[in-house]
C-alpha cells in the first residue's frame, strides 16, 4: 500500500502539474511478491492500480508501458497480465 500512497500523493500530482504530452512507464516487476531480487511484495493488483494512475495522468492514448524487469517468470507474467486491467478500468 505504500507504493500506492506514493503514487497518489507524490507521483501523480507531480505528473499532473508537469502536464506531459506522453507518459512512458518503465514497467519493471522486480518489486512483485515472489521476485527473488526486489525484496518487496507488491501484488499484480497493485501494479494494475498504479498503471491506472498513470493512465489518468497521460493524455488520451499517450501511454507507453515497456517491460524492463522481473526475475521470476510466473510472477512477472501475472503482473504483465494485470496491467491491461488497469488500463481498461477493470
Amino acid at each position: 500500500a505504500l507504493y500506492e500512497e506514493a503514487m497518489r500523493w507524490v507521483v501523480s500530482p507531480i505528473a499532473e502539474a508537469f502536464n506531459p504530452d506522453l507518459v512512458f512507464v518503465s514497467a519493471g516487476f522486480d518489486a512483485a511478491d515472489g521476485d527473488p531480487l526486489g525484496g518487496f511484495s507488491l501484488s499484480p493488483g497493485c501494479f494494475a492500480r498504479m498503471t491506472k494512475a498513470m493512465k489518468e495522468v497521460a493524455p488520451e492514448g499517450k501511454l507507453v508501458l515497456a517491460l524492463e524487469g522481473g526475475y521470476n517468470v510466473d510472477v512477472t507474467a501475472d503482473c504483465v497480465v494485470a496491467c491491461p486491467g488497469g488500463l481498461l478500468g477493470v
